[in-house]
């Protein structure tokens, strides 16, 4: 009763679950990536991204005699607000720098050898400012500006706090949905509601509640339409073969035995290339045909075996005796007295895929079967660059 309970509701989350919530399963949010569940963060409404010039100063050619010898930069200072789109900051030059090392970290620095991730080097004495843009959350970080001669790094650095808070293009909000384009350049920056994730988003940025209901209705479609199909082609082959016994009964049963010795696998790679299937493409066809012709002989002779005894009662003599005609006795009197035990042997495996029970499973894996989603567009901004741009 509780596994009855567990499928009837999902069955009914598939069917009602993309009506209730619509968010595209292959929409990449890229500035959300591997979030936790949510019911819906703010982010504030930003420009669309420009490339920073940046901060250049005239500087005296000088250089140090040796890294040790360089102070660290006497000031350093943001530039705009940080976000999640670009946190920017400049610092006073040092005499005798011909470069700076830049770090990010999530903590306070321990000292110059914890500084964190190493975000780039600034190569020119007069190019005193940084943009960074790798993978930013909505969270504190702490930069650090360490000079540099040539490739060695001075002992002094200075560091700065930067609060970067969540925000979200223009173009990219009204791409969402989440602004209209009556509402002109009001909106920036301004904070709008960002769409919930009840269940989070993957390593893509992809919800992974629309994924789930997406997925879901292709196993369910599997698991529901292939038992039937074989079954249903079984209950006729194995009350047909049953009822008349014999010569055609033994000819019926080795075809279903010769069906049983054929390999699952090696039928769903020759139906993947007769159906022309590519790397990346859905393979659910394929496995759906191969699941029906190799998995009805199991059905088949447990209707037979079935049949063969219900042939012998007494009301099945008394029919014939009445003149009651083969199809009339098999689809009449026979067949719907074993379409019970013949629908309980259902879930039986018999695609001869044994070591799983359930062959999507390692199909999937194999990406012989249902595919992710493709990412629909870069979920960052128009004019982000092209290495931000992923798909599945």
């Amino acid at each position: 009763m509780l596994s009855l309970l567990v499928v009837g509701c999902m069955i009914a989350g598939t069917l009602v679950g993309p009506l209730l919530w619509r968010v595209n399963p292959a929409h990449q949010v890229l500035d959300q990536i591997s979030q936790g569940p949510n019911l819906g963060m703010s982010a504030l409404l930003v420009d669309d991204f420009v490339p920073w010039a940046g901060r250049t100063v005239t500087v005296s050619p000088t250089r140090a005699a040796t890294a040790a010898a360089l102070p660290a930069p006497a000031t350093i200072a943001a530039h705009g607000q940080p976000s999640t789109e670009a946190v920017r900051f400049s610092w006073a030059p040092v005499a005798g720098a011909p470069g700076y090392a830049v770090y990010r970290h999530e903590l306070p620095p321990g000292g110059s050898f914890d500084l964190g991730l190493p975000l780039g080097e600034v190569q020119g004495a007069g190019t005193v400012s940084f943009e960074d843009r790798l993978g930013l959350e909505a969270r504190r970080y702490f930069y650090s500006v360490v000079p540099l001669l040539d490739t060695e790094e001075g002992p002094a650095y200075i560091t700065l706090e930067q609060e970067v808070r969540q925000a979200i293009a223009i173009s990219e909000a009204r791409y969402r949905g989440l602004v209209t384009e009556q509402d002109g350049d009001a909106p920036i920056g301004q904070e709008v509601r960002l769409v919930a994730h009840p269940l989070g988003t993957d390593y893509l940025g992809r919800d992974i509640l629309a994924r789930i209901i997406q997925g879901a209705r292709t196993s369910l479609f599997i698991g529901i339409t292939a038992p039937f199909l074989y079954v249903l082609f079984g209950l006729c082959y194995g009350g047909v073969s049953g009822y008349f016994g014999g010569r055609i009964d033994n000819a019926m049963m080795r075809f279903a035995d010769f069906v049983i010795a054929l390999p699952f696998l090696l039928f769903m790679i020759l139906f993947k290339v007769a159906f022309g299937i590519g790397p990346g493409e859905s393979g659910v066809m394929p496995m759906l045909i191969a699941l029906i012709l190799l998995g009805w002989p199991a059905s088949a002779r447990l209707v037979r075996g079935q049949v063969l005894q219900i042939r012998e009662e007494a009301y099945i003599q008394a029919a014939r005796l009445m003149g009651a005609g083969t199809g009339y006795l098999i689809f009449r009197h026979m067949l719907p007295n074993v379409m019970g035990r013949a629908a309980g042997g259902a879930h039986l495996p018999r695609c001869r895929a044994r070591s799983s029970p359930k062959p999507s499973c390692h199909l999937s894996a194999w990406a012989w079967c249902r595919q992710p989603p493709r990412g629909d567009r870069c979920a960052t901004t128009v004019s982000a660059p092209c290495s931000r741009t992923r798909t599945s």
